[in-house]
């Protein structure tokens, strides 16, 4: 669990996975879940706010849809790409 946690808070978190596991069990299995298929994951050790912010590129939103060939978002898509 992620460092910056008070151990109350992790007791109580770990005791909720605990229960919410044993009620989900039944439908997990009905649906042929296999632990094993899981990746395993665990919270990063820099809380959120310290990351580093993604640059998002917004061109291929700057044309309309509806007004504008395929083609062209295409060509600007490969742009992007390369």
């Amino acid at each position: 669990m992620a460092q910056f946690l008070s151990p109350n808070l992790k007791d109580s978190l770990t005791r909720n996975q605990i229960k919410l596991g044993i009620r989900v069990k039944p439908d997990l299995q009905a649906v042929g879940y296999k632990k094993q298929d899981t990746l395993q994951y665990s919270l990063p050790v820099d809380p959120p706010w310290l990351l580093k912010r993604p640059h998002i590129n917004f061109s291929l939103h700057s044309s309309y849809k509806e007004d504008t060939p395929p083609k062209i978002f295409l060509n600007k898509f490969y742009e992007l790409c390369d």
